[in-house]
């Protein structure tokens, strides 16, 4: 307990360091602002390593919500979830013979960071970089990318048609997409696609990216430190704040240190403990206890049972989050809340079911355990002290293990070594991608859950969330803790930023203060 009581005492210091603030959507007027030194950077920060900053590779949430400055695709999506044209100028739908028809005209005027002018071949490329019909390029590391295989180049033995794209002059564009996801889906998918151009390599996307964002890539300097600047030709409402720094800071302390002399001007804020700030910020983004149903010791269901049952996540809640947040109980976020009404949904906490398992059990507390983490990430380090000090109670023996960003990806997606670990899971504004997680063979089906009648909900009863939560349930393949909701601190001087339900640090909607 000793160590939960020192991480609850560093995250408390926060408190003191700067005044809460909400944001706003003003424009400060230029005399306002005459004493301000307009290039000095705005500094932030981000924990774990970034190598590739190809657009839509699996990466962590900090590096999707940089990326989301430098990228963006045909539709923007707001801070409610909603989809509203971005770089298309206006965007029609329509269903002909088992085809999803989306015509598209661009806007005008549209620029990539490196001066080329957007046209409807870059729109063509963007879509085709993720369904295998380009040589040269690997999708097996890119999310969304069965998704558009199945809607552009699926198999037909599998009943999808191929899709096509069709070019209408310099600024139209008709794609013809397998209606299989249906409109809404489809369409989400579409907003997750960033718009490259076509002539850009993806080696040189992985070193130095080129979007259409309000910002664009300087340099990832020697100590990694991420450069962005203003982008000038931006095609609608330009940033206020001209240079962005993103500074590698691992540790929570040095954070800290540098928030408080002012070197640092956002901070993630945990925990949030005052009730004033607009908190209706959940994130989407999910911190899971996941087992490896694979491992010779957890393929014992009444174990993962015992463990499932044995974590009281209001605890993680109220003592690492406390006004930021909320507790979940399944895949889905309670943002998420419009999909989750009426439906019987039981909590995981039942520390008396984990002592009768135990005592049915003797050996469970032979064993030794460990749970693994991302050791830059924090919360991963919080969270994993209470759900240990938990089982601890039940006198079982575990451990944490802690591991560097690079590690923790080898050690549980490619040598599948663990038994344990605490996983945050990226979130997503659509709700059919977020459980798409737990088909066969998918990477973030990182337990390894294997239930093909899963697949047919997914193809044939995609809106029956009670059967996917009742079925992943059957086989306790993780336990869903909380959604960390969006939470940050930042210097006296400035505003904002906006929160949005998936990753993005909106540093365009950061203003200076008056």
């Amino acid at each position: 307990m000793k160590k939960i009581i020192t991480l609850f005492a560093l995250l408390l210091l926060l408190t003191s360091c700067s005044k809460d603030v909400k944001e706003t959507s003003e424009d400060i007027p230029v005399e306002e602002v005459t004493e301000i030194n307009l290039d000095a950077p705005f500094v932030a920060s981000y924990s774990m390593g970034i190598s590739d900053f190809r657009p839509y590779t699996y990466m962590h949430h900090e590096g999707k919500a940089i990326l989301q400055n430098i990228h963006e695709g045909l539709y923007k999506i707001d801070e409610d979830g909603n989809l509203k044209p971005g770089i298309a100028n206006g965007i029609t739908v329509s269903e002909e013979d088992g085809y999803l028809v989306y015509r598209i005209v661009l806007r005008d005027g549209v620029k990539f960071h490196n001066g080329e002018e957007l046209t409807p071949e870059d729109v063509q490329y963007s879509i085709f970089r993720y369904t295998g019909l380009i040589p040269g390029i690997d999708t097996a590391n890119m999310e969304n990318s069965k998704y558009w295989k199945n809607m552009v180049n699926g198999m037909t033995s599998d009943g999808f048609k191929k899709g096509k794209v069709e070019i209408l002059g310099t600024s139209e564009i008709v794609l013809y997409l397998d209606d299989y996801y249906g409109e809404e889906v489809t369409s989400s998918i579409l907003a997750d696609t960033f718009i490259v151009p076509q002539g850009y390599t993806e080696e040189d996307q992985g070193k130095f990216p080129i979007g259409l964002g309000p910002y664009m890539f300087v340099e990832m300097d020697a100590h990694s430190t991420i450069k962005l600047t203003r982008f000038e030709d931006y095609y609608t409402k330009k940033p206020q704040i001209k240079n962005i720094e993103i500074a590698n800071i691992p540790l929570k302390e040095d954070r800290i240190t540098n928030f408080t002399n002012g070197s640092l001007h956002l901070i993630d804020s945990y925990p949030v403990l005052s009730g004033e700030e607009d908190l209706d910020n959940l994130s989407t983004d999910i911190y899971s206890l996941v087992f490896n149903v694979d491992d010779p010791v957890f393929s014992n269901i009444e174990l993962r049972e015992a463990l499932y049952s044995g974590v009281d996540k209001n605890k993680i809640k109220e003592d690492v989050l406390a006004f930021s947040g909320a507790v979940v109980e399944t895949p889905l976020s309670p943002y998420f809340s419009p999909y989750l009404e009426g439906l019987e949904i039981e909590k995981s906490y039942n520390p008396e079911r984990s002592r009768e398992l135990i005592a049915k059990n003797p050996e469970f507390k032979e064993e030794f355990f460990s749970i693994a983490y991302i050791e830059e990430d924090f919360l991963s380090q919080a969270i994993g002290e209470f759900v240990r000090y938990d089982l601890l109670t039940l006198d079982l023996q575990v451990e944490l293990l802690p591991l560097p960003y690079e590690d923790f990806q080898k050690f549980i997606l490619e040598d599948k070594a663990y038994g344990m670990a605490i996983v945050r899971f990226t979130g997503n504004h659509d709700p059919y991608r977020i459980m798409n997680r737990f088909t066969t063979r998918t990477r973030l089906n990182i337990s390894d859950f294997y239930q093909l009648d899963y697949n047919t909900f997914l193809t044939d009863d995609r809106n029956n969330y009670q059967g996917m939560f009742d079925m992943i349930k059957r086989d306790y393949p993780e336990l869903y803790l909380v959604d960390p909701g969006t939470s940050f601190k930042i210097n006296e001087n400035f505003t904002g930023p906006k929160y949005y339900p998936y990753p993005y640090w909106d540093f365009s909607s950061i203003k200076y203060a008056k």
